[in-house]
């Protein structure tokens, strides 16, 4: 994104007498440039906002330049300007996608708190990592099983569901609706299941017992 936004802030500055858009190209590069240093060096959901509404400007001037080139142009388009045009039009709907997934996101961190964890709130997160870690599925029904290569575990909660990879190497919390089953898969001579589960923006894909994907599924439906 710094690099996008540079390069669209010399554009714009060079041609800064062509015409309004222009510099408008150049500002929304400015807050390209500005939401990517801001969201390295003082992380904050508004970068990320800044710079969505920056690659969403930068896209669709782009479009709306490419436009009005194509309305100017009277003679023959040769074929290397066909596909130049394509590949524009192709990358500016990029932008304006990605832009829009950056506000998006915006929406979703805005209300996330940035005052670091106290060491009682760290040490019942660790607590809650070993218990989730050392039970036994075979003495609880709220626990799941989800073999990889480093295997998953899962405390499913009343409303809420706890993911612990290994022996707490990464720890994920989300909500039951956050939490959805996408694809099963079964193969022959297999005992355990395929499936892919989206925690959250996190995707995992394990092997799973028929019995600890009904666990799963009784959760999902609980009222």
């Amino acid at each position: 994104m710094i690099s996008f936004g540079a390069v669209a802030i010399i554009s714009g500055l060079q041609d800064l007498g062509a015409g309004v858009a222009v510099a408008i190209l150049a500002g929304g590069g400015l807050l390209l440039l500005a939401g990517g240093i801001g969201m390295r060096r003082w992380p904050r959901p508004s970068w990320i906002a800044l710079a969505g509404i920056g690659l969403v400007t930068m896209g669709a001037l782009n479009i709306a330049a490419l436009v009005a080139i194509a309305e100017a142009h009277t003679g023959e388009i040769g074929v290397w300007d066909k596909i130049w045009a394509k590949t524009a039009v192709m990358l500016s709907i990029s932008q304006i996608i990605l832009g829009v997934q950056r506000m998006v996101a915006y929406r979703r961190f805005r209300g996330l708190s940035l005052v670091p964890p106290s060491e009682e709130q760290l040490s019942a997160l660790q607590e809650m990592m070993k218990g989730v870690a050392s039970a036994d599925p075979e003495q609880s029904e709220d626990i799941l099983v989800l073999e990889a290569d480093d295997p998953w575990k899962a405390r499913l909660g009343t409303e809420a569901a706890v993911f612990v990879q290994g022996e707490g190497a990464e720890i994920l919390v989300a909500a039951r609706e956050d939490v959805v089953l996408h694809k099963v898969r079964t193969f022959p001579l297999m005992k355990s299941l395929i499936a892919t589960f989206r925690i959250r923006n996190r995707r995992i894909r394990v092997r799973i017992l028929p019995e600890h994907l009904r666990r799963f599924e009784r959760w999902k439906m609980r009222d």
